[in-house]
């Protein structure tokens, strides 16, 4: 599994702040897209609005944006890629 992420300022008047787009990559072995499916769909169940801590921020918002399969031509492996959003303030 890899991924990468991209962030935006999100800052207002008041606030420091970034938005996040980042993506996991699941990949699986021909014949197994059902796998890569059901553990892309397990992650986004527990990342999907989660609360969680962060060192020197505080999670506004997190959400899966997108589900998406699709096969390798030249490797036949599946790549089921899950895409979230997040919102960060500073402090």
């Amino acid at each position: 599994m890899f991924g990468n992420v991209t962030a935006q300022d999100w800052s207002t008047d008041f606030d420091r702040g970034h938005e996040q787009d980042a993506s996991l990559v699941v990949w699986a072995e021909r014949g197994s897209a059902g796998t890569a499916l059901a553990v892309a769909e397990r992650f986004a169940a527990i990342l999907d609005d989660a609360a969680l801590p962060l060192d020197g921020h505080r999670l506004v918002n997190l959400r899966v944006t997108e589900l998406s399969a699709s096969r390798d031509k030249d490797s036949q492996l599946t790549r089921v890629a899950l895409n979230l959003r997040a919102v960060t303030e500073v402090g």
